[in-house]
């Protein structure tokens, strides 16, 4: 039993060492790249964005010319 719990508690520490490794690498491609630099600073300074979810909505929407500031919030 004990060896099945050690085992599980090292692939738990493996997770959370590869996210951290990932989160690390994601922060700095925000930093560096010029394609993320300036939306990811904007959108950081939103309440409650952090360079994570900042960076996931620049990835996901590309290009941010295509909203306005009426339709961005839209449901229609």
């Amino acid at each position: 039993m004990q060896l099945a719990f050690d085992e599980a508690l090292d692939t738990v520490f493996s997770v959370h060492a590869r996210r951290d490794s990932l989160d690390a690498a994601i922060e700095e491609m925000a930093a560096t790249d010029p394609a993320l630099v300036g939306s990811v600073g904007r959108l950081r300074c939103l309440r409650g964005v952090s360079t994570l979810t900042a960076t996931g909505l620049c990835v996901e929407v590309a290009d941010w010319r295509r909203f306005t500031g009426s339709t961005i919030g839209s449901n229609l």
